[in-house]
C-alpha cells in the first residue's frame, strides 16, 4: 500500500531540553492509505501529542512530517466518555465514513476493545513506539 503520511525521528519537548518534558522520543511511523490505525497507551504516553503533530495542529521540536494524501480522518479519544452502546455506534459511523469516502483513519484510545477494531495497533509508551501490530 502507498504511504500517505510519514513521521521521521519526531521529538517533542514542552519547555527546554534541560528542565522541560520530552513527550515524544524519536518517533518513526508510516501511515498507509486506506488503513485504520489505533494508537493506544497510558495517559501521558505521547499518543495525543503525536496525533496533533500528524494532523498539523502542533509542530515537532525535531524531525519531519511528510504528507502525500488528503483523506485522513484523525480522532482523539472519540469514545472516551461514552457508554458502551454509544461507543459502538460512534465507531460504526467512523468506520462507515472511512469506507464511504476512502479515508485513512488514525485514532487515539485507551480502550483495548476500540483498538482491536483497527487494522493496525500502534502501542506508545514513554514517548516511544513500542510495537505496531496488525493485519494488512
Amino acid at each position: 500500500m502507498r504511504v500517505i503520511l510519514k513521521a521521521e525521528n519526531i521529538e517533542k519537548w514542552y519547555g527546554n531540553e534541560k528542565t522541560g518534558v520530552q513527550a515524544l522520543r524519536g518517533i518513526d511511523l508510516e501511515i498507509e492509505e486506506g488503513m485504520f490505525y489505533a494508537m493506544i497507551g497510558k495517559s501521558g504516553s505521547g499518543k495525543s501529542t503525536l496525533l496533533h503533530i500528524l494532523g498539523g495542529l502542533d509542530e515537532p521540536t525535531k524531525g519531519a512530517i511528510y504528507l502525500e494524501g488528503e483523506n485522513i480522518l484523525l480522532a482523539d479519544e472519540p469514545t472516551g466518555n461514552l457508554d458502551e452502546k454509544t461507543s459502538r455506534e460512534v465507531m460504526g459511523l467512523l468506520r462507515e465514513s472511512a469506507r464511504a469516502f476512502r479515508q485513512t483513519m488514525v485514532l487515539v484510545t485507551h480502550e483495548k476493545e476500540i483498538a482491536g477494531q483497527a487494522g493496525r495497533v500502534v502501542t506508545i509508551s514513554d514517548g516511544r513506539i513500542q510495537s505496531i501490530q496488525g493485519k494488512g
